[in-house]
């Protein structure tokens, strides 16, 4: 595997233009390569084969937040991390069931956080 990603690397290196992606990061890339959407006060990308939706960031204010099991028919399986970071006012959230992986520092820095 880091043999693969470091041709890679060396490939774009000496070429310029050829960019050489292993496929066992290819999802990463697609998530990251993604422009947010917007669903109230959600940001949000879809996963690579687009069955799936990750929350990217919280921008409302509410204190109490409900997460939606579903935007635009597809179910929310992922919280970003630093997705609701820093947000002070933030007191209690409700996290559906369809959500499978919460990522790093995803509520970190809420203080008044009570209740998930």
């Amino acid at each position: 595997m880091k043999n693969k990603i470091l041709a890679g690397i060396m490939a774009l290196c000496l070429v310029g233009s050829v960019v050489v992606i292993p496929e066992s990061i290819t999802s990463l890339v697609s998530i990251t390569a993604n422009a947010d959407s917007t669903y109230n006060d959600f940001k949000y990308v879809l996963n690579t084969d687009k069955t799936a939706v990750k929350i990217t960031k919280y921008t409302g204010l509410d204190a109490e937040v409900v997460i939606p099991a579903e935007i635009d028919g597809l179910p929310v399986t992922y919280i970003g991390d630093d997705a609701f970071k820093n947000n002070k006012g933030l007191a209690s959230v409700v996290i559906p069931d369809s959500v499978t992986v919460i990522g790093w520092g995803s509520f970190s820095d809420c203080t008044a956080l009570t209740s998930v």
